[in-house]
């Protein structure tokens, strides 16, 4: 399946299980559970509009390049990516948070 297809099914599947309470909590849910990580909307002012995942929200928010068209940075253990959201890209930033593993899976030699 392209992912266009996969795409144009999620949303469908988001449109008809929309329910009439928490709607931003359902769709966040199901993104986050879609791409496995935290996902977090901020308006323009750094006012956290809804999260889900166990993400640091106030520590991102101060990571996030609002001026891209996207941005990825760390945050300690997590890797932020970002992204402008509204009419001409503008008023919220979607942002996406995962948790970096512990232990780094590399030979030795590349570490040392």
């Amino acid at each position: 399946m392209s992912a266009h297809a996969r795409a144009l099914k999620f949303l469908q599947h988001i449109v008809r299980n929309l329910p009439a309470e928490d709607q931003l909590g359902y769709v966040l849910s199901r993104i986050a559970a879609e791409v496995d990580t935290a996902v977090l909307i901020f308006d323009g002012k750094g006012e956290l509009i809804g999260s889900i995942g166990g993400a640091p929200t106030e520590l991102i928010w101060e990571s996030v390049d609002t001026g891209l068209a996207e941005s990825q940075t760390r945050v300690g253990r997590w890797v932020v990516r970002a992204r402008p959201l509204g009419p001409n890209r503008e008023g919220y930033s979607l942002v996406f948070a995962t948790r970096v593993a512990d232990d780094i899976d590399a030979p030795k030699e590349i570490i040392e």
